[in-house]
């Protein structure tokens, strides 16, 4: 979700209006008026602004991350990973993709990014979403708003298709996407385990996010394309 670019006109994603937001350089949130504003790449709301990572923030996001590791199954992995290698991830990441951080009041309160789907080139326009929030921080639509910025960066490098990956059972994650436009479209059963337990993954696609790219790229044939027997 981003900011105030003179003299073009910004141009909300379908989550953005969903949400209340209009245009055009002011935006404003019909829930609690919170005033967003448009400027330097950068999108702000009150005291709290989505911008692209620095280095300066990667503490703070693994510090974030460090508590979905080791305290949930909402990431497979086992260990936090040490400074050193979160470092080179988002190093590797920001060199395709969009990673974008919420910084509210001075503090990083919550992050997003992009990274690859699947390493073979023909999935180059696929791409996989994770979002990672503090815990007092949710609840507050921070994660849409991240999400918003993410789907306009996306389109602007070209990507039409954004998967999220979420481990079965987590109804809140579950939730958070099908109101951001995803859909349900694979599930393997049993192919993680952690604190013990088996776990199964859902592939969530946005469906809304690709109907929008598609158009005007094969807008004849949008609704013929299928995902794992999902029609759009």
């Amino acid at each position: 979700m981003a900011f105030k670019r003179s003299p073009v006109r910004p141009r909300l994603s379908p989550p953005l209006k969903k949400a209340g937001f209009d245009l055009p350089f002011s935006l404003f949130c019909r829930k609690n008026h919170d005033e967003i504003t448009i400027a330097n790449n950068k999108c702000s709301r009150g005291h709290m602004i989505i911008r692209e990572i620095k280095e300066s923030d990667i503490k703070s996001c693994l510090a974030i991350y460090k508590f979905y590791v080791e305290n949930t199954t909402v990431t497979f992995e086992e260990v936090s990973p040490a400074p050193s290698e979160f470092t080179w991830r988002v190093k590797r990441i920001t060199k395709t993709y969009p990673y974008l951080v919420a910084e509210e009041n001075g503090e990083v309160i919550g992050y997003a990014y992009l990274d690859v789907f699947n390493i073979r080139s023909a999935y180059r326009k696929t791409a996989d979403l994770s979002i990672y929030l503090l815990q007092t921080a949710t609840g507050r639509g921070i994660g849409k708003l991240l999400y918003g910025e993410i789907e306009k960066r996306a389109k602007e490098t070209g990507i039409t298709n954004i998967i999220s990956i979420v481990t079965e059972g987590n109804s809140a994650s579950v939730g958070f996407h099908k109101k951001l436009g995803f859909t349900l479209v694979g599930k393997l059963r049993g192919v993680g385990e952690k604190f013990g337990k088996t776990l199964s993954v859902e592939y969530h696609l946005s469906v809304e996010y690709h109907r929008e790219t598609m158009v005007g790229e094969n807008s004849a044939e949008r609704k013929q394309i299928s995902f794992r027997g999902v029609y759009v």
